[in-house]
Order: C-alpha cells, then structure tokens, then sequence
C-alpha cells in the first residue's frame, strides 16, 4: 500500500490485524488482540500533526518525592552539617592561637 495510517500511540510497537479494501484505501479496519476493533484514517504530517489534548484528557501521575526537591534538601541538610571550625577548641581550649 505505501502509505501510514495514525492509530494512536496506544498500539506503538504492537502487532495489530488490518482489514481494508484494496478500491478504497480511506480508511482501513484496525483489529487489535485486546482490544474492540476500529477505524484509522491515513496520517497527516504537517506543521501541527495533531490537535492538543485538552487539560482534563491528560493524566496527572501521582508521585511521591520530587527528585529536584530531594536534591535541594540533600544540599541543605549537608551545609548544615558542616561545623564552624574553632581553632580554639580544636586545640584543648588555649586562647593562644
């Protein structure tokens, strides 16, 4: 056929079955194993491929630290253990220093 149909990126690296009629190649039959078969047009490339998701279709994944955030916290707790050298109780209290 020659030409690439957008199926979503749920399917990316799946095998999928393709039924479609040599005559009319507009759109073609999509019948992956898990899931309920459908229609796929042939991809658009372009300056904007595809319409942007609106806010409630993405997901928001729910996590537990911020690796940016542990990495301030880390730098903050090690200037915190760092002590102010004092010559003078380093050497057995004598002001002579």
């Amino acid at each position: 056929m020659g030409k690439d149909y957008d199926v979503g990126i749920l399917y990316a690296g799946q095998t999928v079955d393709v039924v479609y009629d040599p005559q009319n190649i507009a759109k073609v039959r999509i019948e992956p194993k898990n899931h309920e078969p459908f229609y796929a047009e042939p991809a658009k490339v372009g300056t904007h491929v595809a319409k942007k998701p609106t806010r409630a279709e993405i997901e928001r994944i729910q996590t537990d630290s911020s690796r940016l955030l542990d990495a301030v916290s880390k730098t903050a707790d090690e200037r915190e253990r760092r002590a102010v050298i004092s010559y003078s109780s380093a050497l057995a209290g004598d002001e002579n220093v």
